[in-house]
């Protein structure tokens, strides 16, 4: 449901009262939109990843699963600003076994291999065994992303900030 109302979405900018180009919408919530209250919820997957295509494309930042944002601060605007936002970029930087700490580095701008360490280390936690060998097979080239995957399962709470209700 939610891909298809965000599906090749467009808007257009009203700039001294004439209106600019159509344009796509790559990411973010439209304003006014009903499903900016999905803020109030904490949002997850129901297990671990079965399609290898999905997992690839999972966040390293903005809310998902692999966001680590809170112990890393000014990741998600380094990440952000060189569009290095998504498992499947930090495997093919780092390498399947997420070894390659050097490359990583570079990549984001980061001086120290200790701290890039760390946060790949951190990245790879919350990923399970079985999504490891995916990434794998993957490198391997024994298996392939399939987009026709169906989307996963996803897995709402209501985030009542330590409040009861």
């Amino acid at each position: 449901m939610m891909k298809v109302l965000y599906q090749d979405v467009e808007s257009v900018l009203k700039i001294n009262g004439g209106l600019s180009a159509p344009f796509k919408v790559q990411r973010g919530i439209r304003q006014g939109c009903s499903l900016s209250a999905w803020t109030l919820f904490k949002r997850g997957s129901q297990g671990p990843a079965v399609s290898l295509y999905w997992l690839l494309e999972e966040p390293l930042v903005g809310g998902g699963r692999m966001d680590i944002k809170d112990s890393s601060p000014g990741l998600a605007h380094i990440t952000h600003s060189i569009k290095f936002t998504t498992l499947k970029r930090l495997v093919d930087t780092a390498g399947p076994e997420f070894k390659d700490t050097r490359a990583v580095a570079e990549e984001l701008s980061l001086r120290s291999l200790r701290y890039t360490e760390d946060i790949i280390q951190r990245w790879t936690n919350k990923l399970s065994e079985d999504e490891l060998n995916l990434i794998k097979e993957y490198h391997d080239g024994t298996e392939t992303p399939d987009r026709g995957d169906p989307f996963p399962e996803l897995e709402l709470l209501p985030d009542l900030n330590g409040h009861e209700g």
